[in-house]
């Protein structure tokens, strides 16, 4: 049975009845209509997270924390005072606090003393501005290192595309799998039937519950943007990340996974791929639930946006969703779309995107869309 491992965030919020939420960090939405937000956003927008997770950094020197922009919070919260103390002695200092903006998602970062550095575990406690405190117990993740892992957001997916996902990917080399589950109904459920995997896949699955924000607006989304911060901060013992979805499925056609990222020499520190949208046109019988083996047609031409990518951990400053922000002199480079190129399954959705139907059924234009089975063929090599 595959290693299930779960993982649940020590977050701060603010109180419940707190008079003061965070406000909008931008009122602009990235559709045509409406082009502003309104009340009914405001319900799906992350109001009362100050911190996602609160945790010992992998070296062991600082306390981190990540979550959201302060927005308006800064003047109510600031300044934030730590005190550690040790488990195992008397050692007890008080801890200063770096603050760093990135696009979505805010650093903190308390730099710890040599007499409390290197612990596996320390209790901390945080108070802020506004008199707030709260106490933790931080801890360091001790995991495995390994060559590639990747890491993805789910909520509700049916479990077997996500096994579909893993069992796939782990054929082409992928030994570690981060599973950020956004309050799924079934969680339990899920966490049992990843156990029934192969001995040979190593699974995380954090708790991550907190509000993705109004999905008319990238800008006030930040659940997706903390989490792939969260995971190479925290579970960062690796030394690549992929950053995929459930519904993105990877294809070579030169070379392999593992010998692509060996040849990956000189400053690139992260490869970006394009993909190939397979859209809604179903070639098999559908019994009960669609899978990626219903649809054999891809489009002709790559998509040319929204490229997904695999990262160096020690060379990246900041993770977005479709690309991350590198160290310096460290550099991105596109991957020619002929040799490696990711398959993007429009069928497998719950429409959680209310302003898109992608179960909306597409119609066969020999022009536009052309038959090719290297997902399926390989996913049904693992069934037999």
């Amino acid at each position: 049975m595959a290693s299930v491992a779960r993982y649940t965030p020590t977050p701060m919020l603010l109180p419940a009845d707190s008079a003061v939420t965070r406000k909008f960090h931008d009122m602009r939405t990235h559709v045509s209509s409406p082009s502003t937000l309104n009340d009914t956003d405001y319900s799906q927008y992350e109001t009362h997270t100050i911190f996602n997770d609160l945790f010992l950094a992998a070296d062991g020197n600082s306390i981190s924390a990540l979550g959201p922009p302060l927005v308006n919070l800064v003047d109510e919260l600031l300044p934030i005072r730590v005190t550690a103390n040790s488990i195992d002695s008397n050692d007890k200092a008080a801890l200063t606090h770096r603050l760093s903006n990135h696009d979505r998602v805010t650093f903190h970062t308390f730099k710890l003393p040599r007499s409390l550095a290197g612990q596996d575990q320390l209790e901390v406690t945080v108070s802020l501005g506004s008199g707030q405190q709260q106490e933790f117990l931080c801890r360091r993740q001790q995991l495995a290192p390994v060559k590639l892992q990747y890491v993805t957001l789910q909520k509700n997916n049916p479990t077997p595309w996500i096994l579909d996902w893993i069992r796939y990917h782990h054929e082409l080399g992928v030994e570690r799998f981060l599973i950020y589950d956004n309050g799924s109904d079934n969680v339990d459920e899920l966490q049992r039937d990843l156990g029934n995997l192969p001995d040979s896949v190593d699974i995380v699955l954090i708790d991550w519950p907190y509000r993705y924000g109004p999905t008319s607006s990238y800008y006030n989304q930040f659940c997706q943007a903390t989490q792939n911060n969260h995971a190479y901060q925290h579970f960062g013992a690796c030394q690549w990340t992929g950053h995929f979805d459930i519904d993105e499925f990877m294809v070579f056609k030169q070379g392999d996974m593992m010998s692509m990222l060996d040849k990956t020499g000189g400053l690139t520190g992260q490869l970006r791929f394009d993909s190939y949208w397979v859209p809604n046109i179903v070639s098999r019988p559908i019994e009960q639930l669609p899978t990626l083996r219903n649809y054999y047609h891809r489009e002709r031409k790559p998509r040319g946006t929204s490229r997904k990518y695999i990262v160096r951990n020690d060379r990246i400053r900041m993770a977005n969703t479709h690309k991350a922000v590198m160290k310096f002199p460290w550099m991105r480079k596109n991957v020619n779309p002929d040799h490696q190129v990711f398959f993007h399954y429009k069928p497998l959705a719950t429409n959680w995107k209310t302003y898109v139907d992608r179960h909306e059924p597409d119609q066969l234009d020999p022009s536009e869309h052309v038959e090719d089975l290297a997902v399926i063929k390989l996913i049904e090599s693992l069934e037999v």
